[in-house]
């Protein structure tokens, strides 16, 4: 086999022509546009990101790019890297981008870092080549899809994809970046990983490298004959950190062992691919065989304990898919009975609310909702292939089972169809979602004896900790205090530890906490303030849902979510923002959190609570009228009238202007500054 040292000889040309490549584009741009012409892309924090991440210089503009390529000796393995990345943002400058996703927004990154993070996406694939045909290709895609696989596919190999009918979506886990210049993009993914979560400064290359090399499970495949600039960017790969496996039989066992990346398929009996790849697959109404729920027929999901079940036993209670009309709205109950000697009531909802990511792993079964506003869609493709409801008790049954092994003994699914048998188990389904709401309710931060962490993404950020409370959820909005609860049952010595409390404190801060952090940060934190933004404020990985910032003339603070891209009151755009607080760093002012924490009492306590704030985006509006209780803050729905958004604010003067009109109460709190 050929080392990677006689791999590079045969490279050099090829870094030397995708050099010549990055000189003639930035030629042109600098003809067409002037030397201040921007380079870059407008969703992403980090420039360049390969060269703002291993060199530390700025290329902001053709200026930059033509004096960065003039000291760059185009022979060297990184130059292959750099070079690659001047191309691409040149040609994405002038408008000549080919087709496929293109460089990876960092909203984008940021949301994936939370499968990457939990396990739910083992590992990134990057593929590009030439493979023997159509068929093989969507083979080999399939493979890594059943295994949970994030594939990023360049070249010819994406092409392949789409003649043999494959979709590639981001909401697949399979993106098409274009052709093989863009393997710049999925290099770009690597270092701001590092950059996002790591903790890692510009110019800090050999962190970086140790970091890509360490931590994060990713690797090229490279597919049949390789050309020379296909092997000046291998060459580039290997250099981060990235193994290169080539053509062979079990190529793809060989890039799992070479990045100890365990990701088995799971085996269901079910007609269609089964795998997280297919979780965020959309079925449109037209290929929509039958549906059921979504408000408009009676649905529901429950999972409850009972002895003297049956393990494995599916039920169906009324008709099949087969026994409905194509296009009809269906009915719909799933009752998933369970057992075991340490199952507790407190963890049902937390087992119920996992049927919804089982069954959306289906390929072909779409499914959302909670409790008894599910709706499910069964498209045409899987019900020809022989997909049919007591398939989802199986999916159900065999993932409860992986899932929760410590918990569960014996699970038993009913499905439901007959109109007047789901009746009756809807009243009952509905008395114990009442019996539950209340019992969560009395779950108060006061009332645990005993809080949780999760250190879950320090497998990419190692110095971040979650501190998860009852009322206040994990940053990411994923792990609730029950969860960490269930997690540390299940796995006793894993991420999530009980850490015991006494005492109350304004600001959220007990001693045992600290100890906790202190020990868990390896020594990189002192304190937390569970309560407070100002006050050494708890970290964030990168995963979270919104940022919590600071406008001093406002007095209060601003709420931008991961989804807004523009640029906020602050002067920053999320993605700034973001990074600047990620990578278990404490940045009094700032705060990543939960959507779901702004809903609680505990949310900024310290500084006055929501009252303290002055700007959010009108998606959160929607989502706190949607789901505040605004009586347990002594407000009503119109104190969101008092808070500015995009539609009416953009800078800082024009959120001063709202709130005067508007009476916001910051304006007569205690200064914050």
């Amino acid at each position: 086999m050929e080392d990677s040292e006689g791999r590079w000889s045969k490279a050099a040309d090829g870094s030397a022509a995708a050099m010549r490549m990055a000189e003639k584009l930035i030629a042109e741009m600098k003809a067409s546009r002037g030397s201040e012409a921007p380079l870059g892309y407008g969703t992403t924090a980090y420039e360049l990101p390969a060269i703002f991440a291993l060199t530390g210089e700025s290329v902001k503009n053709v200026a930059d790019a033509e004096a960065f390529l003039a000291r760059m000796d185009g022979t060297e393995r990184e130059a292959a890297l750099y070079a690659a990345e001047v191309a691409a943002a040149a040609r994405h400058a002038l408008g000549r981008d080919p087709a496929g996703a293109g460089f990876i927004a960092d909203s984008t990154l940021r949301e994936m870092g939370l499968y990457l993070v939990d396990g739910t996406i083992p590992g990134i694939a990057v593929i590009h080549g030439k493979a023997a045909d159509a068929a093989s290709a969507a083979s080999l895609t399939k493979e890594l899809q059943q295994r949970g696989i994030l594939i990023l596919a360049c070249g010819q190999f994406a092409g392949q994809l789409a003649e043999a009918g494959v979709k590639a979506a981001e909401s697949r886990r399979l993106i098409a970046l274009g052709d093989e210049l863009s393997m710049a993009h999925a290099v770009d993914f690597a270092v701001r990983v590092g950059l996002a979560f790591g903790n890692i400064q510009r110019g800090e290359k050999g962190k970086m490298l140790g970091y890509i090399r360490e931590r994060l499970k990713a690797f090229v495949l490279a597919v049949g004959e390789q050309d020379e600039l296909q092997q000046a960017i291998n060459a580039g790969a290997e250099f981060l950190g990235l193994p290169v496996i080539t053509d062979g039989a079990g190529m793809v066992q060989a890039a799992l062992d070479a990045k100890g990346i365990t990701a088995q398929s799971v085996q269901i009996d079910v007609p269609v691919a089964y795998g997280p790849a297919f979780e965020g697959e959309r079925i449109r109404k037209p290929d929509v065989h039958v549906e059921a729920g979504g408000g408009k027929s009676k649905s529901f999901e429950l999972v409850v304990t009972r002895a003297g079940i049956e393990d494995g036993r599916v039920t169906l209670v009324g008709r099949d898919l087969d026994g409905f009309e194509e296009g009809q709205l269906i009915p719909l109950g799933i009752l998933a009975e369970v057992s075991g000697k340490r199952m507790q009531k407190d963890f049902e909802p937390v087992l119920e609310n996992k049927i919804e990511l089982y069954c959306n792993r289906a390929e072909g079964l779409w499914f959302t909702g909670k409790r008894g506003l599910i709706w499910l869609r069964v498209s045409k493709d899987a019900f020809r292939r022989g997909l049919r409801l007591a398939h989802m008790g199986n999916i159900i049954h065999a993932m409860l089972h992986k899932d929760f092994p410590s918990l569960v003994d014996k699970v038993q699914v009913t499905l439901i169809t007959d109109e007047a048998a789901l009746e009756k188990e809807l009243a009952r389904a509905r008395a114990i979602y009442e019996e539950r709401d209340v019992r969560l309710r009395g779950l108060t931060d006061e009332a645990a004896d005993a809080f949780y962490s999760c250190l879950l993404c320090q497998s990419f950020a190692p110095d971040h900790v979650c501190v998860i409370t009852p009322e206040r959820v994990g940053l990411c909005g994923s792990v609730s205090w029950l969860d960490a609860k269930a997690g540390h049952e299940i796995t006793p010595s894993g991420p999530n530890q009980p850490i015991a409390k006494s005492g109350d404190d304004i600001k959220g801060s007990w001693p045992s906490v600290d100890d906790y952090v202190r020990k868990a940060s390896h020594g990189h934190l002192d304190r937390f303030c569970l309560y407070s933004i100002m006050e050494s404020p708890c970290t964030a990985c990168g995963c979270f849902e919104c940022i919590v910032g600071i406008l001093p003339e406002a007095n209060g603070f601003v709420i931008v979510d991961r989804e807004f891209a523009e640029e906020t009151p602050l002067g920053m755009k999320f993605s700034t923002l973001a990074g600047s607080i990620s990578g278990g760093q404490q940045a009094p002012g700032f705060m990543g959190v939960a959507k779901r924490f702004m809903l609680s009492r505990k949310f900024l306590r310290a500084e006055g609570g929501i009252r303290r704030v002055v700007w959010m985006t009108s998606r959160m509006k929607g989502f706190l009228r949607e789901k505040m209780d605004f009586a347990a803050f002594g407000l009503d729905a119109g104190f969101l009238d008092m808070i500015a958004d995009e539609t009416n604010a953009r800078t800082t003067q024009e959120v001063l202007d709202h709130m005067t009109k508007n009476a916001h109460p910051a304006l007569q709190m205690e200064r914050l500054m």
